[in-house]
C-alpha cells in the first residue's frame, strides 16, 4: 500500500518529479549504506549510556566494528562502499591506538565476562610484567592479592546478561581487593555523552526562574532524575 501510494504522488500529482524515482540500483546503494552504519550506531547508543558499566568493552567493540568494516571492503558491486568501509577501519584503528591505557586494560580484565579473553589482543613488550596488565596500587601488594587475582582467573567467565557492578557486590568477600578496584575502573564512562548529557539535563534544572537553588539542592535533584 505505501508503495502505491507513493506511486500515485509521484506519477499523478508530481509528475514532474519521474526523473527524481531511485531506481532499483541507487536503491540497493542505500541498502549497503544502511547495512554499513547500523551496527556503528547501535553499539554507539550502547557505549554512551550511563546506566551500566562501558568502559570494560571498549576493546572488544572495536574489535568488533573493524571486523565488521573489514568484510565490507570486500564489497564489489559499489566501490564507494569498498571505500567508505577502509576510510571507517582506519578511523577505528587510530582510535584503537589511543586506547592502550592501564585503566582500559584494568577495566576489561576486571569484566567478569572478558576477563583474559584471547580475542582481546592486548600486547606488551614485557609479557611477564604482571602489573602492566592488571595494575594493583603499591597499598594492596600481598600474598593475598595474588591469590586473590589467580583464582579470579581460574573460575568461569559469566554470561554476558549480568550486573557487573551487583556481580562484584556479591562477589566482594571472595575478591575484596578486586572488589574495590572494580569500583573504581568500572566506573569510568567509555565516552563523555553521559556526562555531556548531564550538563544538558542541568539546564532544565537550573533556569532564570530558579537561579537561587543552593548546590546540594541541584546536586539532590539530579541524583534523582538519574536513579529514577
Amino acid at each position: 500500500m505505501i508503495l502505491s501510494f507513493e506511486k500515485i504522488l509521484l506519477v499523478e500529482e508530481f509528475s514532474d518529479l519521474n526523473n527524481l524515482k531511485l531506481n532499483q540500483l541507487e536503491w540497493k546503494f542505500l541498502e549497503n549504506i544502511a547495512l554499513l552504519l547500523k551496527k556503528f550506531a547501535k553499539l554507539s547508543t550502547k557505549m554512551c549510556s550511563s546506566s551500566y558499566p562501558t568502559i570494560s568493552a571498549v576493546y572488544s567493540m572495536y574489535n568488533y566494528l573493524m571486523d565488521h568494516y573489514e568484510k565490507r571492503m570486500d564489497t564489489r558491486i559499489f566501490d564507494n562502499i569498498s571505500k567508505a568501509a577502509k576510510a571507517a577501519w582506519n578511523k577505528l584503528c587510530d582510535y584503537y591506538n589511543k586506547t592502550s591505557e592501564s585503566y582500559h586494560y584494568a577495566s576489561t580484565i576486571l569484566d567478569p565476562y572478558w576477563k583474559l579473553n584471547n580475542n582481546l589482543t592486548i600486547q606488551n613488550e614485557n609479557d611477564d610484567d604482571e602489573d602492566f596488565l592488571f595494575p594493583v596500587p603499591k597499598h594492596f601488594h600481598n600474598h593475598n592479592s595474588h591469590d586473590e587475582l589467580n583464582a579470579y582467573f581460574e573460575s568461569s567467565a559469566e554470561p554476558d546478561k549480568i550486573n557487573v557492578l551487583e556481580w562484584w557486590r556479591t562477589h566482594e568477600q571472595q575478591y575484596p581487593t578486586l572488589a574495590i578496584m572494580a569500583r573504581d575502573y568500572l566506573l569510568i564512562p567509555a565516552t563523555s555523552a553521559p556526562v555531556e548529557r548531564l550538563f544538558s539535563e542541568s539546564g532544565n534544572v537550573i533556569t532564570y526562574e530558579r537561579n537561587r537553588l543552593e548546590g546540594d539542592t541541584i546536586q539532590a535533584i539530579m541524583c534523582l532524575k538519574s536513579w529514577l
